[in-house]
């Protein structure tokens, strides 16, 4: 089962599909608003916040 991971800035609610995480922070750009969106995975959750 895949963790679906929205964007805190739109609506969009498919940002990122993410089937297992341990530890990882990364950034990625959000394909509809176009806003850079820190990731930080521990032990399968997920924390989204705008850069």
């Amino acid at each position: 089962m895949a963790i679906k991971i929205k964007c805190p800035v739109c609506p969009n609610t498919r940002l990122l599909d993410m089937v297992w995480g341990r530890d990882a922070v990364f950034e990625i750009k959000c394909p509809r608003c176009a806003s850079i969106i820190n990731l930080a995975v521990k032990n399968n959750r997920v924390t989204t916040k705008k850069v």
